[in-house]
């Protein structure tokens, strides 16, 4: 592994185990058993560690979404894309936890943590519309873009609001499956009567009843 992905995957561990304030990058280095100007060769300080990481989330998030528009929406095809989901918001769950704090640090990160998320919510739009066109969900058009807000929401802040409203409880991979389950609950109302077993699987499979 290069050691510019050495640092990366070493600062992913420590941000999501301790949060990533608590974590510098003195020890960072230290945990890859480097001098912090070795370090600061690859990146000029934390916040660039931090962007870097944002990239690769938003690129998995981004490849996640556009592989799925394309796919037939079977039960294993949603399985699989919620799978993916939730792979994803557990493995860089630190930023949505401080997401709030990261954006206020750095004017580019915040730029382009918005250009992300129009982005994002066009191809949760596109995917809802799938769903809807495919006989999987009815959604009437008025409510499309609620639908498509709240769903970001619930992704987004799900972390925030376990730790806030739990907050003796420590994080745990059955958070993040809880939280999409929370979204899957949104789309009940929409689901048509010819869904409703394939809803079921769905439901089931996230929160094991």
């Amino acid at each position: 592994m290069k050691t510019r992905d050495r640092i990366l995957a070493e600062a992913l561990r420590l941000f999501n185990e301790q949060g990533e304030r608590a974590v510098t990058t003195n020890h960072i280095a230290a945990a890859l058993g480097m001098s912090p100007g070795n370090l600061y060769y690859h990146f000029r300080n934390k916040e660039a560690i931090v962007a870097a990481l944002f990239e690769a989330m938003a690129g998995r998030f981004e490849a996640l979404l556009a592989q799925s528009q394309g796919e037939r929406m079977s039960l294993p095809a949603l399985l699989a894309f919620l799978d993916g989901l939730f792979d994803k918001l557990w493995r860089y769950r630190f930023f949505n936890r401080n997401l709030s704090h990261l954006l206020s640090r750095d004017e580019k990160l915040a730029a382009d943590y918005a250009e992300y998320t129009t982005r994002m919510l066009q191809h949760l739009r596109l995917l809802l519309r799938a769903l809807d066109e495919q006989g999987v969900l009815a959604i009437p058009a008025d409510e499309l873009d609620g639908l498509v807000d709240n769903t970001w929401l619930v992704g987004t802040f799900w972390l925030n609001y376990r730790e806030s409203a739990y907050h003796d409880q420590a994080l745990t991979e059955a958070t993040v499956r809880a939280g999409i389950s929370q979204i899957l609950g949104l789309y009940k109302p929409y689901v048509r009567p010819e869904a409703r077993e394939l809803y079921a699987g769905l439901r089931r499979h996230y929160t094991g009843s």
